[in-house]
């Protein structure tokens, strides 16, 4: 990512990297029902998920160390991806669970 970002700046071009954490999917669900060593971490990300059976819930911080919702991951990408300035997002890795990205995606969605 860094490198694209330098070779690219003098074309006007740009590039970051979004890290969204553990997202509560089907995919997550069906890694949960397997049986194999660390499944039990995955087990764990479950308890505290911040989905809320449809609802559309206010943009969050994630729950540390547990699962997301889609929801709420889509509103940080969503953010980031139009919101967020061109020269600001190029050259850094935007983390959902930094507390910096936090404090600059939540500040603005109110």
């Amino acid at each position: 990512m860094r490198c694209l970002d330098e070779e690219l700046a003098s074309q006007g071009v740009r590039v970051g990297s979004a890290m969204p954490g553990v997202v509560d999917t089907p995919m997550q669900e069906h890694i949960r029902s397997l049986d194999f060593p660390s499944v039990d971490y995955f087990r764990s990300l479950n308890a505290g998920s911040q989905t809320a059976g449809g609802q559309k819930l206010k943009p969050a911080a994630p729950p540390q160390g547990k699962l997301d919702s889609p929801e709420n991951v889509a509103d940080f990408l969503s953010w980031l991806l139009l919101e967020v300035d061109a020269q600001d997002f190029g050259g850094r890795e935007w983390d959902i669970n930094d507390s910096e990205t936090q404090r600059l995606w939540l500040h603005r969605r109110g």
